[in-house]
């Protein structure tokens, strides 16, 4: 098992935790957005520890933009929680708002997630929406965040202050099983603002990256720059990136799913840094 990451703040979860707690007594049940990932997973286990299991209700959206491994991971998560767990099935490659691709992309994406929320919590008559944003998401260029303030999503974690690695520690102590997970994010991060969104295009991207992960490749992304694969990588995965027999692997890989093609960028990955190109 890899190591708990250790950043200074991460003795905090305790008492983040407890704050979380306490922020959620009021509500008597909950409907999560749940994406599988460990931050709406610690918002979900934290919500069934609070009102109980049979007052809390995970919603995963099932679209394009997620692959089948988040799905996977959902699932199995709900199931270890021994939670009811709803799907929505999504198209935002039929808004068009969303396809264009623009800067607010992800604020367009985010309200029709909400909206179905919002009829799923009317329908099961639940008394909130929880999200699992932390408070660094606060911080980043998230549009999303706006539609989740203008549908009142509760976002527990961020109001009690969670960090990532206090989240990751958090997660390990209450016995999470994907509380190591890579951070994740949906399909279309991959492609640079104003490059219109596809069906094809996301699919190419998922199976590149399924491909990578299968090589071991753990913190990665690929960036899609039409016949150019541009690949960010963990600052560890660089070694293994000098193995000419396993950087015949990854070209071979991602030659396959059709790119011409293959970069590695020199500085490591990061979260979010499609947003400035």
């Amino acid at each position: 098992m890899p190591a708990l990451p250790q950043a200074p703040e991460s003795l905090l979860w305790q008492p983040r935790m407890r704050e979380a707690c306490e922020k959620l007594k009021p509500f008597s049940s909950a409907l999560v957005a749940f994406s599988g990932g460990v931050d709406s997973s610690l918002a979900l286990k934290l919500a069934t520890e609070v009102l109980g299991t049979s007052h809390v209700v995970a919603a995963t959206a099932r679209s394009a933009f997620f692959t089948q491994e988040e799905e996977e991971s959902a699932k199995a998560v709900a199931e270890h929680l021994g939670i009811r767990h709803v799907w929505l099935q999504m198209r935002p490659l039929e808004d068009a708002d969303i396809v264009k691709n623009g800067r607010e992309r992800c604020y367009f994406c985010k309200r029709n997630l909400v909206i179905a929320l919002k009829a799923l919590q009317a329908q099961l008559a639940l008394d909130v929406i929880l999200d699992g944003s932390n408070a660094g998401d606060v911080l980043d260029h998230r549009p999303g965040r706006r539609a989740l303030r203008e549908g009142n999503i509760y976002s527990v974690l961020a109001e009690a202050g969670f960090s990532k690695p206090e989240i990751r520690a958090c997660a390990l102590h209450l016995g999470l099983p994907n509380w190591d997970r890579p951070q994740a994010a949906c399909l279309a991060t991959r492609i640079p603002y104003g490059e219109a969104l596809s069906a094809s295009v996301l699919e190419q991207i998922a199976c590149a990256e399924a491909a990578l992960r299968q090589l071991g490749l753990r913190v990665f992304r690929v960036r899609h720059h039409g016949e150019t694969a541009r690949l960010e990588i963990e600052e560890a995965a660089f070694a293994s990136l000098a193995n000419a027999e396993f950087r015949a692997q990854c070209m071979d890989a991602l030659q396959k799913v059709g790119y011409r093609f293959i970069t590695v960028d020199l500085e490591v990955f990061r979260s979010g840094r499609m947003n400035f190109r």
